[in-house]
C-alpha cells in the first residue's frame, strides 16, 4: 500500500543549514542532504522521539553530533540548484506516513521543503527581519 494523506504535519521554520549534496537513491529518486548548522532543539527532540517510537525519520545524528536532513526532490516545491557548501535558512514540514507491507506496518515522517532563503553575510539565525522566498 502507498502513502495516504498525512494526518500529522509539524512545521519547523528558520533552520540554518549547509547544503551537502544531492544523490540518487536505490529507487532512482534524487535526494538532497543538508547539515544543520549549530544546535536545533526542536529537531533534536523530534529525532529522539521518532527513534523512541521506531519511526523512519528523514534526519539523523552523526558521530560528530551533527544533524543531517534529507529531502526528496519531489518534495521541493520549485526546483532550485543548491550550491554545495552554501548556507540557507529553510522552512520544512514533517508529514507523517504509514505503509502496510506484507508482514508489518511502517510509520515515519518525510520532509517537504516549504521555503528557503540564501543566507547573506549579515543574516543572523532567528532574526525577525529574515524573510523567506516561497517556492
Amino acid at each position: 500500500m502507498g502513502k495516504g494523506k498525512p494526518v500529522k504535519v509539524i512545521n519547523v521554520e528558520g533552520i540554518d543549514v549547509e547544503f551537502l549534496s544531492a544523490k540518487k537513491d536505490k529507487y532512482n529518486q534524487l535526494i538532497h542532504y543538508f547539515k544543520v548548522n549549530g544546535s536545533h532543539q526542536k529537531l533534536s527532540s523530534m529525532l529522539q522521539s521518532g527513534q523512541d517510537k521506531g519511526y523512519l525519520m528523514p534526519l539523523w545524528q552523526t558521530e560528530e553530533n551533527n544533524i543531517i536532513i534529507k529531502i526528496k526532490n519531489k518534495f521541493i516545491k520549485k526546483s532550485f540548484k543548491f550550491d554545495k557548501g552554501g548556507d540557507y535558512f529553510i522552512n520544512v514540514s514533517f508529514n507523517d506516513f504509514t505503509t502496510n507491507g506484507e508482514d508489518k506496518e511502517t510509520k515515519g515522517y518525510y520532509l517537504k521543503l516549504e521555503s528557503y532563503k540564501v543566507q547573506e553575510e549579515d543574516d543572523t539565525f532567528g532574526s525577525e527581519d529574515v524573510s523567506t522566498e516561497n517556492i
